[in-house]
């Protein structure tokens, strides 16, 4: 996963809220490696950050913390005027440094989400 610099300078006085909510909307603009996702050669779509929760603050200053997050990869197949789209949804676990804004993302856990015409299909296919 990638990394990025969180653009704006942390100053104690800000809210936490407003420095979260900051945060989230930075992670969603930023390359942090979602495209790896992206398997049918599409593009990156609506990138949504949500549940943002800082877990600890370690003696160095590093701030690690955890964020849910869902994307689509929207893509061609066949017909260039019919699109399609994988969802995909799921956790990931960071660290932040508030001396250089820098963000590494640690961990991920992120899954394909099934849409439910694709679950009827799942189900219609194991009953045949």
């Amino acid at each position: 996963m990638g990394d990025f610099v969180y653009n704006k300078s942390f100053i104690a006085k800000s809210s936490l809220e407003s420095f979260l909510d900051d945060l989230a909307m930075e992670i969603q603009d930023a390359d942090i490696g979602l495209d790896e996702y992206c398997n049918q050669g599409g593009r990156l779509d609506e990138v949504e950050v949500s549940n943002l929760k800082l877990t600890r603050i370690h003696s160095n200053g590093i701030i690690e913390g955890t964020f849910d997050i869902s994307f689509n990869e929207t893509y061609h197949s066949g017909c260039r005027d019919i699109e399609w789209d994988d969802n995909y949804a799921g956790t990931m676990k960071f660290d932040f440094n508030p001396e250089t804004h820098e963000l590494k993302v640690t961990d991920e856990e992120i899954q394909k989400v099934l849409v439910e015409e694709e679950t009827e299909e799942v189900e219609d296919s194991q009953t045949k």
